[in-house]
């Protein structure tokens, strides 16, 4: 029997290149007390930084699919009482139904830079682990039209 080394490497490069990429999501879960340490973090360093590969998210790439999957993935059973925004600095979430490009290189969540912040208005201490000014980020108490707003920058959960 006669073997080609060089035909093995060839065909293993070939099938190796045809493979799709598919960009992560990443992001970060906060609650009402803070930041929250995710089950799986990308990076040792940041406890905070989790990463879904965005071909397990189901289609349609909703705001609600995707909440769905890191929900998943946090083992955070209420994910009705949870709102996806497009980066931290956002101060609207995105609605239910909008469409969330994830498959886009370039798209929502796609580098660590800038995860998406799944915000969980019911996340209980008995359920998971709270950490105040997760992840190095500055959480500000702020007035607005009298009501105080912590989050970070302006805010998402009223007082």
């Amino acid at each position: 029997m006669v073997r080609f080394p060089a035909l093995y490497i060839d065909i293993a490069v070939t099938v190796a290149s045809c493979v799709p990429k598919f960009p992560p999501v990443y992001y970060r879960v906060y609650s009402p007390a803070g930041g929250v340490e995710v089950k799986n973090p990308e990076f040792s360093e940041d406890p905070y930084l989790g990463r879904a590969l965005a071909i397990r998210v189901a289609p349609p790439h909703t705001a609600t699919s995707v909440k769905h999957h890191i929900c998943g993935r946090e083992e955070i059973a209420d994910y009705e009482h949870t709102n996806l925004f497009t980066n931290i600095s956002c101060l609207t979430p995105l609605d239910d139904s909008e469409p969330v490009h994830i498959l886009d290189r370039a798209g929502t969540g796609s580098t660590p830079g800038d995860p998406v912040a799944l915000v969980s208005s019911k996340l209980g201490a008995s359920e998971r682990t709270h950490v105040p000014n997760g992840a190095g980020y500055q959480y500000t108490l702020k007035a607005n039209l009298d009501r105080k707003v912590y989050g970070p920058t302006s805010g998402w959960f009223l007082m």
